[in-house]
């Protein structure tokens, strides 16, 4: 890890706090860490396409500063948590959505004194905090999951749209 940490560009190796490197690369615009046993865990891509590149480009750089005696190969790449952001256009009535607790929905919570968001959870715990201005985030979702929570949703937020008072 200290002879990485000193041959690559754009790199963080304080190994006080962590066992990992962290290096960041612009295009696609991603931070990895990369740990001593191989693993390594990136985020900020915006897709999984981009992740893919990111990780060729990480490994043909590792490859490039070790003199070529070693060829890494990616074994195991799986997507673990995306994260999406969504505006339904129109605003939601979040009382009466916290109070109803409709749809397919778990773990409703709602304090708009504390935070101007409710929170839920659908049955493949992707977990949903939704702005009464009609924006929602996704997050802890594997890949396809952000669709099918985003097609759960919309019926029930249309259920409890706010008509704009002129």
């Amino acid at each position: 890890m200290q002879v990485l940490s000193r041959k690559l560009k754009n790199i963080e190796y304080m190994p006080d706090k962590s066992s990992a490197l962290i290096k960041r690369i612009r295009n696609p615009s991603l931070t990895a860490s990369i740990f001593p046993h191989g693993y390594m865990q990136c985020k900020g891509a915006a897709s999984v396409k981009d992740t893919v590149k990111g990780v060729k480009v990480i490994v043909r750089e590792i490859e490039k500063v070790t003199g070529g005696e070693q060829t890494l190969e990616v074994l195991d790449f799986k997507v673990t948590n995306i994260m999406a952001v969504c505006n339904f256009g129109f605003l939601v009535d979040l009382e009466s959505l916290f109070f109803a607790q409709a749809g397919p929905f778990s773990s409703f919570d709602y304090d708009s004194e504390r935070f101007p968001g409710l929170s839920c959870t659908t049955s493949k715990k992707v977990h949903l905090t939704i702005f009464s201005s009609g924006k929602v985030k996704f997050t802890g979702a594997a890949e396809g999951q952000i669709a099918e929570a985003f097609s759960q949703l919309y019926p029930v937020l249309l259920q409890f749209k706010k008509e704009v008072e002129a």
